[in-house]
């Protein structure tokens, strides 16, 4: 029964969650992420360190502001100063979001 427990509240945490793919570098993790929404706003110099989509697998109580919060903090743990929303698209309780990450120089 304790194996059944645990079971279920993984199936349950991780279908809460938005899935996560991220294809680029990895540095030390970083507290504060800046956000942007045109790469025109960046003010410093820096260099695009990878990219990070994430989508909410067809599960309508993910939201985007769900998603957007868990792509910052994901883009924390991968060592990004900034993260720079570039598209997404809703359909049918769908949604899916694509970002760059960014390191400054």
């Amino acid at each position: 029964m304790k194996n059944f427990t645990l079971l279920f509240f993984v199936i349950l945490f991780s279908a809460c969650s938005p899935r996560m793919h991220y294809l680029g570098d990895v540095f030390a993790p970083t507290l504060d992420v800046d956000v942007f929404y045109d790469e025109m706003d960046i003010k410093r110099d820096f260099r695009v360190m990878g990219q990070l989509s994430s989508d909410n697998q067809n599960n309508p109580t993910i939201n985007l502001d769900k998603i957007k919060e868990e792509m910052i903090k994901t883009a924390g743990q991968k060592g990004a100063d900034g993260i720079v929303f570039l598209f997404h698209e809703s359909y049918d309780n769908n949604n899916t979001v694509q970002s760059k990450l960014i390191k400054y120089r």
